[in-house]
């Protein structure tokens, strides 16, 4: 991979306090990885980076080093939840795989039944989290810290109550789309951490969320627009014609916002057209309903479900086309590896993945919802490699010149200077 020239500035320490509900080792989403990379680029640039985040597991230290970059792990009831909605999803997969029942509705019902089964410990939880974070925080002030905040949900409630106790800037990212959305019964003090998220600055990653974060009441001067970034791999990928599909994704995440049906009810089509295709499938969380669909539909042969992965790099160089027909993005971290490796996506036509995929030009928007669009989207494109190469090879440009993760971490910093040079509120 490119993107570690040495930039540093040696005369700027800022302390940075990176604040994350998940991150390594625990599974890893596009927010993880996200934070993770920009994380280690700062370091190069100078700032003292600590990455604040929840325990996954007790056999974690509750400090350790990652590449130069300190880790604090709080809240001592998150393995415990982590395990009972282990146990619980389990329970959940059984009655599922033997009374079987429609894939969508199931998942619903499912995850209702979860949130609540769940809730009071998740407030516990989230509530002891708060006590450690309220003390590990140490105080600052002036140009010397900064609170980053790399999700707009209770946590950047948190982050900015924290930092503004201790007079320190905070930023805050908005991720998703359309922006600040409620905050569930399962957060402490959830009305006074609404409240203290909408007083702070956000990096937002497209104009649609920026236009969703002025309609929820943040004004103009407190938006900052950054895209996630990606880091370009320096290995020019080369492809024969007979890869498979790739769809890279967390079933945790729900039908809701990644249209997992759309997904599987194009791809049984898909079969019909192009007897021969494959479909890869890539990301944790219970897959059982959406192989039961796959079954009922025919396809189940034709789709090898990798699970979670450490590593995505080799599916990219695998694969042939991507696809994406998410109902709810903010900007897809596998979107934009899949055009780092210079991969054609047919993706659905919400905010987050126009703001990536031109159409025609780096790859092919379908509408959202509409099965039938993106299965003759894909047999399109596996019927016709030359204009596979073409978009493909559009896209990896796009990558490197509108979405390198250098790119991202100079902004980032220099949007840190520019709040640590203003007066506290």
């Amino acid at each position: 991979m490119t993107g570690d020239r040495d930039t540093s500035t040696k005369s700027v320490r800022m302390q940075v306090w990176m604040v994350i509900g998940s991150y390594w080792p625990a599974a890893e989403g596009g927010a993880e990885r996200q934070c993770r990379a920009l994380t280690r680029l700062l370091g190069r640039r100078g700032f003292d980076c600590t990455v604040v985040t929840t325990r996954s597991r007790y056999s974690l230290p509750s400090t350790e080093v990652d590449q130069g970059v300190r880790i604090r792990r709080l809240g001592l009831l998150f393995p415990l939840e982590a395990a009972v909605r282990g146990g619980v999803q389990a329970v959940r997969g059984g009655i599922l795989r033997r009374f079987g029942g429609r894939a969508a509705p199931a998942e619903r019902v499912g995850n209702a039944v979860e949130f609540w089964l769940l809730l009071p410990l998740v407030w516990l939880a989230r509530l002891e989290f708060v006590v450690e974070a309220a003390l590990a925080l140490p105080a600052g002030g002036g140009e010397s810290a900064i609170v980053h905040v790399h999700e707009s949900s209770w946590l950047a409630g948190l982050g900015a109550w924290l930092a503004r106790r201790r007079r320190i800037p905070v930023l805050c990212k908005e991720a998703t789309f359309p922006a600040l959305g409620p905050l569930g019964f399962d957060t402490p003090f959830r009305k006074f951490l609404d409240r203290q998220r909408r007083l702070a600055p956000y990096v937002v990653m497209t104009p649609a969320i920026h236009a969703s974060a002025r309609a929820a009441g943040i004004p103009e001067n407190r938006l900052h627009v950054i895209p996630n970034g990606v880091l370009i791999p320096d290995e020019e990928p080369t492809r024969s014609g007979a890869e498979p599909v790739l769809y890279v994704g967390n079933f945790s995440q729900g039908a809701h916002w990644k249209a997992f049906d759309v997904l599987f009810d194009a791809w049984a089509m898909v079969q019909r057209a192009a007897p021969g295709a494959r479909l890869t499938v890539v990301g944790g969380g219970d897959r059982t309903v959406w192989e039961r669909r796959l079954h009922h539909l025919g396809a189940g042969g034709s789709v090898r479900f990798a699970g979670r992965v450490a590593d995505p790099a080799p599916y990219y160089r695998a694969a042939s086309v991507f696809v994406l027909p998410s109902r709810v993005e903010g900007m897809s971290n596998a979107l934009l590896e899949a055009q780092s490796w210079g991969l054609p996506a047919v993706v659905s036509d919400i905010p987050g993945n126009v703001a990536v995929v031109e159409d025609g030009v780096t790859g092919v928007v379908v509408p959202a919802g509409d099965a039938k669009a993106l299965a003759d989207a894909v047999v399109r494109l596996l019927q016709a490699p030359e204009l596979r190469e073409r978009l493909g090879s559009a896209a990896r440009r796009r990558a490197r010149e509108c979405f390198s993760m250098e790119s991202v971490a100079d902004r980032t910093a220099a949007l840190y200077r520019r709040l640590a040079s203003s007066p506290p509120a």
